[in-house]
């Protein structure tokens, strides 16, 4: 399925003008997926359809809040119709929130809510490590050459890694 791709017109009035309803597109889309029958003319050049195919694009983005079009939300609606309720990989872990990020105008690593903090190279080796209390910490950073960080922090008891550029 990588050598597949879906692209929707958004509206008839747009750019190509051949805006196809809902429904047909996922008839369509079901087809493609080996999971429906064959709607139209197309035949699946692979048996068995794009299992893996993971997506939809739409072709003129600025006509999808068009009323006449199916709304601002007809895409999104289509695409959880077709696909379900795709994972997004972002997972709340119901772990104490915290901050860290690095402020390249005072070079200066901001952690609030930490304990400890350990910075490590791209290469992997620490390069610093730090253990405050947990209202937070600031370290200076100055000292060390421009690249990409790991930066390591202790949220009472619960490890939360975030990378950064220094530059």
């Amino acid at each position: 399925a990588e050598k597949v791709a879906v692209a929707l017109p958004a509206c008839s009035a747009a750019a190509g003008g051949g805006y196809t309803d809902t429904a047909t597109v996922r008839l369509a889309m079901e087809y493609l997926l080996g999971q429906g029958p064959q709607p139209g003319a197309y035949t699946l050049q692979v048996p068995g359809g794009y299992p893996a195919l993971r997506g939809l694009m739409t072709w003129s983005i600025n006509w999808d809040a068009v009323p006449t079009c199916d709304g601002a939300d007809g895409f999104a609606e289509n695409f959880e119709r077709i696909f379900g309720d795709t994972p997004t990989g972002i997972v709340d872990t119901g772990r104490p929130g915290s901050r860290a990020y690095y402020d390249p105008d005072t070079d200066l690593l901001w952690c609030t809510a930490c304990g400890a903090v350990v910075l490590y190279d791209q290469l992997g080796r620490r390069i610093l490590f730090d253990r405050r209390n947990s209202s937070g910490t600031t370290l200076d950073l100055s000292s060390l050459n421009d690249g990409v960080y790991l930066v390591v922090e202790d949220v009472q008891g619960h490890a939360k890694a975030h990378r950064f550029v220094k530059y």
